[in-house]
């Protein structure tokens, strides 16, 4: 592969990333809470919504995607989704890191 071919690639990948960031983003969360959901399991899973707990619960979620591709290798069918899924948790703990500092 070329490093143009690649840049193609990541360049279809990324606008894909936002598809899928746009669509997690909704779901994990509510209008006024990104991270509802985070912090929703946090209180149920380790008894308060610190933001050292939603993000532990973000490394569970991220940690099944790196299982099942730590098993499958490059012959996991959903080799792609979950990296775009591990990416876009990744740029979820981003904004849980800026929401803490800010």
């Amino acid at each position: 592969m070329t490093r143009d071919q690649f840049k193609q690639i990541m360049g279809k990948t990324l606008d894909e990333i936002r598809g899928v960031f746009d669509y997690k983003n909704t779901s994990y969360g509510k209008a006024d809470d990104a991270f509802h959901n985070f912090r929703s399991s946090a209180i149920r899973c380790f008894g308060e919504d610190t933001p050292e707990n939603m993000y532990k619960v973000l490394l569970v979620l991220v940690d099944k995607h790196l299982v099942a591709v730590a098993n499958k290798g490059l012959e996991d069918a959903e080799f792609v989704e979950r990296m775009k899924d591990i990416i876009v948790y990744s740029l979820i703990a981003i904004g849980m890191y800026e929401d803490r500092k800010g």
